[in-house]
């Protein structure tokens, strides 16, 4: 039997709450969906699904290695929304923007996988959020207006990412649960 994997980094629980917290202002003014427990909340780099036990090792090695290639960076939450662009909106977010290290890091990380996995790896471009609920049944757009509002009560202070981590995600009916396999420090190398 497989693992249903996906590669990410974990959030700082202070982080977590404030969002939940002020997600939850809004909750009684948009439609019903699925909202992301704040334990829950990552931000994925890679998902790859349904994987052999027996390639974690593999794998292991590989992300350490493009984990490793990076200095530990900083991001900024950044604005609030949904995908997807046209019609009725399914998932629920928070963006994010860094420096461009996000960036490097994800495609070392995709490049890893490819590598390792070819056509395992999602080759949809990447999109950095937060995803704050799924919205099923999906929401109409009316609701990126109650959205928006987020944007201006969202954090400000930077957010230090410094490893990270390959998960197990366990889909129940409360929702996924995730366990964390292990964790690559961003070892200061070139990227």
């Amino acid at each position: 039997m497989g693992l249903r994997l996906f590669v990410a980094f974990e959030l700082p629980a202070e982080l977590r709450r404030a969002l939940a917290l002020e997600a939850g202002k809004l909750r009684p003014r948009l439609p019903a969906g699925r909202w992301v427990k704040p334990e829950a909340m990552h931000l994925t780099l890679a998902f790859l699904g349904d994987t052999d036990r027996a390639l974690v090792p593999e794998l292991d090695r590989a992300l350490g290695d493009a984990f490793a290639g990076h200095r530990p960076f900083e991001l900024h939450l950044a604005g609030a929304g949904a995908f997807p662009p046209r019609g009725r909106l399914r998932v629920a977010w928070v963006g994010v923007e860094s420096d461009g290290a996000l960036e490097a890091v994800q495609a070392s990380v995709a490049g890893a996988l490819r590598r390792l996995l070819p056509g395992a790896a999602d080759d949809k471009p990447f999109r950095p959020h937060l995803t704050l609920a799924r919205c099923n049944p999906p929401w109409p757009r009316s609701a990126l207006a109650t959205l928006e509002e987020l944007a201006g009560r969202l954090p400000r202070r930077p957010v230090a990412l410094t490893a990270g981590t390959l998960f197990a995600s366990q889909l129940k009916p409360g929702g996924a649960v995730h366990r964390a396999l292990s964790r690559y420090p961003l070892a200061g190398g070139g990227g």
